[in-house]
């Protein structure tokens, strides 16, 4: 007989031998609830501790800048870490890994209190969390930098549809982009007037002839200047950069046309448009020779060194007339290279051309 009823059975008067039925039943109730001495059972759960982060042993804290950063897959980016309330060996971690990994990106110590982000092809695009501090301390406050895949930007308007979209932008979100947060970082001087009407294009982790991986942009003027430059370089690192006029040649005076719409000069005013997988930009510029004859002249330039690999083609056809029309749409790449030429100012004549050129 289990205690707990034993117990009961000893406790209750027996009538004629016989034990009352309230008693049995509540004998039945009672069974595994209650024991002899009237104690809570044993067979009672007990609450479990809830696990707590134990406290630093340190006091040193640590705060990280910059605060947001972008990169491309072959960028580094450096950080610093600012020490407040002692002295401590820095430790840092990317997405709480301890000096990242390929998948968030690698961290590694280049100072005492600095450390180099290296993503590659394998880091997965996106924002990852940079945190340091020291053994024992507490962590700083998360850093975010910013992973773009973006591989460039190679025709106007970023695409053939000219949807203008960028579609691997991980960085700018409208919470951040304000006149106190966003607005330009730097200038770079051009040749003298250097009016630019084409878009600037871009090219992503490009091998130039330095053997350095470069973000390049691409810039065309009216002055007939094709420039790369370093993206990211707030020196304003010149790559190369190329003059399209021949010998004995000059841009077209806007004077010439009658019309003042270009001023004071038309070179390059279509934005041009990047082959990367043969590492060609194609440029349409308007020239005058010696003579005053004048000239549109598709070029194919090496966007790495700025060499023509092939003599530009002279854009000639029926009716076309070189200082009355003007290739002002941008170009498209589309297994051939197409461009649109039209008329400028009051010579809209209805003539139009649509000439295409094996790449």
């Amino acid at each position: 007989m289990p205690s707990e009823l034993r117990c009961l059975f000893l406790s209750i008067p027996r009538t004629n031998g016989r034990m009352p039925m309230l008693a049995l039943t509540a004998a039945m109730v009672s069974f595994g609830l209650t024991a002899c001495g009237g104690g809570a059972s044993s067979t009672t759960p007990s609450t479990p501790s809830t696990p707590t982060t134990p406290p630093p042993t340190s006091s040193v804290t640590v705060s990280l800048s910059p605060h947001l950063s972008a990169v491309t897959t072959s960028q580094p980016q450096s950080f610093t870490a600012t020490l407040a309330g002692g002295t401590g060996t820095v430790l840092w971690f990317v997405d709480d890994v301890q000096n990242g990994n390929p998948s968030v990106g690698t961290i590694a110590s280049t100072g005492d209190t600095t450390a180099v982000y290296s993503p590659s092809g394998s880091t997965t695009p996106g924002r990852h969390s940079v945190t340091a501090g020291v053994s024992g301390g507490a962590l700083s406050p998360a850093v975010a930098v910013v992973v773009t895949d973006l591989a460039g930007v190679f025709t106007h308007h970023n695409d053939n549809s000219r949807t203008g979209q960028n579609t691997k932008e991980f960085a700018l979100t409208p919470a951040i982009v304000s006149r106190a947060t966003f607005g330009k970082l730097f200038s770079c001087p051009l040749d003298s007037p250097g009016y630019v009407y084409a878009e600037p294009l871009y090219v992503a982790n490009l091998t130039m002839n330095d053997g350095k991986k470069h973000n390049v942009i691409f810039v065309a003027t009216e002055s007939d200047w094709v420039y790369a430059f370093d993206a990211d370089s707030g020196s304003c690192q010149q790559l190369w950069k190329k003059s399209l006029l021949a010998a004995g040649e000059t841009t077209v005076p806007a004077a010439d046309t009658l019309e003042t719409e270009l001023m004071p000069e038309i070179g390059i005013t279509s934005t041009p448009v990047i082959d990367v997988n043969s590492g060609i930009i194609y440029v349409c510029a308007k020239t005058k020779d010696s003579s005053a004859n004048y000239h549109h002249r598709l070029h194919a330039i090496n966007i790495t060194s700025g060499a023509e690999p092939i003599n530009p083609v002279e854009i000639t056809a029926r009716n076309f007339v070189p200082l009355f029309h003007l290739q002002r749409p941008g170009p498209s790449l589309q297994q051939r290279y197409h461009v649109a030429i039209g008329g400028i100012g009051r010579h809209q004549d209805g003539c139009s051309w649509q000439p295409s050129a094996n790449t």
